[in-house]
This record gives structure tokens, sequence and C-alpha cells, in this order.
């Protein structure tokens, strides 16, 4: 995060009026990331921003969902989850995410399609094995491993 403000006060002639202010400072926050991880290479961790806003329910479903949201991210690539995170959840227009990610609109709305149907189906296969699960914890079966 510090890193992210020295770098706004450093570069702050670059930005351009006209331009939308949260997505220079995503731009300059993305390459201070890209930067980090290029010079370290550690696995990336769970950022509770990813995490979508959960209506109210059951406490205990919200939780696994998130659970379930946060693996099925977990394992997309980082550009994908990148697109995703701006779009879905910290809700940037589909023009300023194509400026920050150097595309056109229609590239962003593709990329972001394909992210979600790779959502879905891990969902979809996790979802199916955690009611297998369920189902053998009540007859008191053992889980089967997932390969």
């Amino acid at each position: 995060m510090q890193e992210v403000f020295l770098r706004i006060l450093r570069h702050r002639q670059t930005f351009r009026d006209g331009t939308p202010f949260r997505a220079w400072i995503y731009q300059i926050a993305r390459n201070a990331r890209i930067d980090h991880f290029r010079k370290s290479r550690p696995q990336v961790p769970f950022e509770p921003e990813m995490a979508p806003t959960v209506s109210p329910g059951d406490p205990a479903q919200q939780r696994q969902e998130s659970e379930l949201l946060h693996k099925a991210l977990m394992e997309l690539p980082e550009e994908k989850r990148d697109l995703l995170v701006l779009c879905r959840f910290q809700e940037l227009p589909y023009e300023d995410v194509a400026r920050l990610v150097g595309c056109g609109v229609p590239t962003v709305k593709v990329r972001i399609h394909r992210a979600m149907q790779e959502l879905r189906e891990f969902s979809s296969v996790a979802g199916c094995a955690g009611r297998s699960r369920q189902r053998a914890a009540a007859q008191n079966i053992p889980p089967r491993r997932m390969t």
C-alpha cells in the first residue's frame, strides 16, 4: 500500500484530465503488484476485497459459498481473476478496465465471460463433490479423494 501511495505521488503528473481517477489509481496499484510479484513470486493469498458482498441469510451457508468462491477464484489465471475483481467486485465500467488492461471493451467482455464460465465449471464440480461429501458424512462413509 505504501508503495502505491509513493508511486501516486511520484507519477501524479501522468494523470490526464478527463480520464477516470479511479482507473488511474488502479493502474498504478496493478503495476506495483505486478512489479512486486515479479521480484518475489509467492503464492497469491486471498484478499477480502475479492469476496463478493453476500446478502443476509444462513451464516454457515454464506461462509461455505464464500470459501467455494475463493477456491474458484484462486484456480483462475491471474489475468482472469484481475478482470473479475475489477468488473464484478470493484464495479469498474468495462471502458475503464479496458484502458487498464490495454485492450478493447469487446475483448474485456469476452475475457470476463470466459472467466465466469470457468468459475461456473469449478463451482459445479466442487458443488457436486460437496454434496456427495455431505451424503457420505450423514452415512458415516469416509470421503473419496478427488484427483
